[in-house]
């Protein structure tokens, strides 16, 4: 072997080189195919593997390329405090995303028109913009907001007695963890993989399963009924979660992998 060849496998061997991915495992043909050529085209090449979650961890353990750190995405926790700070609820469920059908917003509309009618007085605000913001759907106690700035949003978080997040299909959702660090309560489909970290069903919020408005609905009829001490206790705690991972921790996880 050549004396350059040599010095090549050596750093390779001593370098860290990372391997990122946020794809949780589905264990689908080409996820199978992917752990079939880990070998040759992922293990000789990275010697560690960073993850948002568990969700994710699985298939990071079949690749086989090193040691696994979780926690690759984490919100500015710390841009929170004031909307913590300024927590006034009134009777809002909130919902932040892109108007797709992926993100369950069809399921989301469905679903709030049926508790809005045993619930008057109660609403749900919108806040994104997508293909499907044509067809959103227009009822009296759906407020659409269209995109908004952080300094917008602020407000309707400070306010919002819960946060909806119902996508078929979210790899993690930064979302959910800032909701949790302003100490709202919570309410996501069993596809966000950040639900995993910073939602405990029944005990800072309710998880249902993806695509079930019926699901989805009695998810916000528990969150309604349970009166407004429950709900500050469940953003308390939503709160707590969110802390236990911030981005000083991020950093440190950050050097830890490069060490």
């Amino acid at each position: 072997m050549s004396p350059v060849r040599w010095r090549a496998r050596r750093w390779r061997r001593r370098v860290p080189v990372v391997l990122t991915l946020d794809n949780p495992w589905r264990g689908d043909w080409k996820q199978w195919a992917a752990v079939l050529a880990s070998p040759v085209h992922v293990r000789r090449v990275f010697n560690r593997v960073w993850v948002p979650g568990e969700p994710q961890r699985a298939f990071a353990r079949r690749l086989g390329a090193g040691p696994v750190a979780e926690g690759m995405y984490c919100a500015d926790v710390h841009a929170f405090d004031a909307a913590r700070a300024e927590r006034a609820p009134q009777q809002r469920l909130l919902y932040v995303g892109r108007y797709l059908p992926f993100k369950g917003v069809e399921e989301l509309w469905a679903a709030f028109e049926e508790v809005a009618e045993r619930h008057p007085g109660w609403e749900l605000h919108a806040v994104g913009s997508g293909a499907g913001w044509d067809a959103r759907r227009v009822h009296p106690a759906i407020v659409h907001h269209g995109f908004l700035q952080p300094a917008e949003l602020a407000p309707l978080v400070a306010s919002a007695a819960a946060f909806v997040m119902p996508s078929h299909k979210e790899p993690w959702g930064v979302v959910l963890h800032e909701m949790a660090a302003a100490g709202v309560p919570l309410i996501a489909s069993d596809a966000v993989g950040a639900a995993t970290r910073f939602l405990v069903d029944g005990e800072n919020g309710y998880v249902f399963p993806a695509g079930d408005a019926a699901a989805l609905a009695e998810a916000m009829e528990r969150m309604i009924t349970a009166g407004a001490a429950a709900r500050a206790a469940m953003g308390a705690r939503s709160r707590e979660r969110a802390l236990a991972w911030t981005p000083e921790r991020w950093a440190r996880t950050l050097m830890e992998l490069m060490g």
